[in-house]
């Protein structure tokens, strides 16, 4: 999903002008051990700038560990899986990624629209 999209979810429920993470914690988990991961290919919206000096906050990107194959233990897709996790840490929704509707449709049945969108 592009970030810049006002269709996003991260668009259409944060409020215009707050931090891109004030309303959803996106965290990203890639196959491979951590020096796998090209930080220059990561999308923006799991690098954001944060803070009075606008830090990157890298703590939004995982990688798997060697010794054990994170998605075939849970049994992910290799195309992925947008899971939904509540502050409770209930898990609300699993989805694939290509469920953009789906999820739109799930976070607004309890969400308020951002003001000004």
């Amino acid at each position: 999903m592009d970030a810049d999209s006002p269709d996003s979810p991260v668009n259409r429920f944060t409020e215009p002008g707050a931090a891109v993470d004030s309303v959803f914690d996106v965290k990203v988990v890639f196959r491979g051990t951590h020096d796998q991961v090209d930080l220059g290919q990561v999308p923006d919206l799991f690098l954001p700038r944060v803070g009075p000096f606008s830090l990157i906050d890298y703590e939004k990107i995982y990688a798997t560990d060697p010794e054990q194959d994170f998605f075939e233990l849970r049994e992910i897709d290799e195309g992925g899986c947008v899971v939904v996790v509540r502050p409770d840490q209930y898990v609300a929704h699993v989805l694939p990624l290509t469920a953009r509707a789906e999820l739109i449709d799930f976070l607004g049945r309890s969400m308020l629209e951002a003001r000004g969108r």
